[in-house]
């Protein structure tokens, strides 16, 4: 299991930004990630298209989103977790300060 802690700039919501931009890219029919389960609004889980495993994101104090990559393929865990960052980077890299991987 990997956890990766986002913090925003100052003024930025960037679970929000997250979540809204993933479902406007699958109303499209495009992209490979896709919620999974009930709609909440300080958690959610995400799968991917080609990789098994889960991306659980939560809110935590701060704006700050916190999001736990885990897959039973050590291969899959590695590309979902390139995936989500790259993700991240390509919807909302200008709302980023800092990016933190621990590794479990």
């Amino acid at each position: 299991m990997k956890i990766v802690e986002i913090m925003p700039r100052p003024k930025s919501a960037i679970y929000g930004a997250l979540i809204k931009r993933e479902a406007e890219i699958r109303k499209k029919g495009l992209g490979t990630f896709a919620r999974k389960g009930p709609a909440r609004q300080t958690s959610a889980t995400w799968t991917h298209k080609r990789f098994t495993g889960t991306v659980s994101l939560k809110r935590e104090d701060a704006q700050a989103v916190s999001a736990k990559i885990r897959s039973r393929v050590p291969e899959d865990e590695r590309r979902l977790l390139n995936a989500f960052l790259g993700f991240v980077d390509r919807q909302c890299g200008d709302q980023v300060a800092t990016i933190t991987i621990h590794y479990h």
